[in-house]
């Protein structure tokens, strides 16, 4: 049996929230956001579109805020030139590039909402992206490590050593963990997605030196310290890998 989305539009404190209801066999009601900004909803034919609302109510800010996020990551994951005006990603917020003509060092330097890139002459754009790449780099060696350690902190009492860290451009994954060397690898590129994205990737790592597997045991342990993980997953995804 094909499964076909039902269009729905309801209001809420003077917002319009628009929605696709697919029924299917599922034991709860899901919500995603798609890239078409479109709020997705899966339940079980037997469950009243009345309650379905109810709970699209409940989750109204968080819906909003997925929107956002989402529409920025969409503006800020095509192929940049690096050329002034773009919008560049850093730890989730969206900084505006300015390319400014220097006579001194190459660098880049975040002034409030602003991300000033100072290159020699006019600069091409390879060497402007390696400017921004490269300060990129030197962020998620430090951001990463901190956040590892903060997330760390929450599992330390579980038995779970802090593991070594090796932070590096991936092209297929946010983190791996090889727990028998006692080591987790992540992407350097999470250093654009918001904080709490980067606490779950690492949090999903860490819970491998306890449930080696992704059985219903991992899945418990990570609820138990993050019982929001599965919006940070949704959130991540808007974010590309390259």
């Amino acid at each position: 049996m094909v499964s076909i989305a039902e269009k729905h539009l309801l209001e809420h404190e003077g917002k319009l929230i628009e929605y696709n209801l697919v029924r299917k066999k599922v034991k709860n009601i899901n919500l995603r956001i798609n890239k078409d900004l479109v709020l997705s909803v899966s339940a079980d034919h037997k469950v009243p579109r009345e309650y379905i609302e109810t709970i699209i109510r409940a989750k109204a800010d968080w819906i909003h805020k997925c929107v956002e996020r989402i529409g920025f990551a969409a503006k800020s994951n095509p192929q940049n030139r690096y050329i002034s005006g773009e919008i560049i990603s850093y730890l989730g917020k969206p900084y505006r590039l300015k390319v400014i003509r220097s006579m001194g060092r190459e660098e880049l330097i975040l002034e409030g909402d602003n991300m000033f890139l100072f290159v020699r002459n006019e600069g091409t754009e390879e060497q402007k992206k390696e400017i921004v790449e490269r300060w990129m780099r030197e962020q998620a060696a430090v951001k990463l490590n901190y956040y590892t350690d903060l997330v760390h902190s929450r599992v330390e009492s579980y038995g779970i050593a802090r593991p070594k860290i090796t932070v590096r451009k991936m092209k297929t994954r946010w983190g791996s963990c090889s727990w028998g060397r006692r080591r987790i690898t992540l992407n350097s590129e999470l250093v654009k997605t918001p904080p709490a994205c980067i606490e779950y990737v690492i949090l999903h790592e860490l819970a491998h030196f306890k449930h080696h597997d992704h059985g219903p045991d991992f899945y418990s342990f990570i609820s138990e310290l993050q019982p929001d993980w599965k919006e940070k997953r949704t959130m991540l995804k808007n974010y590309s890998l390259r």
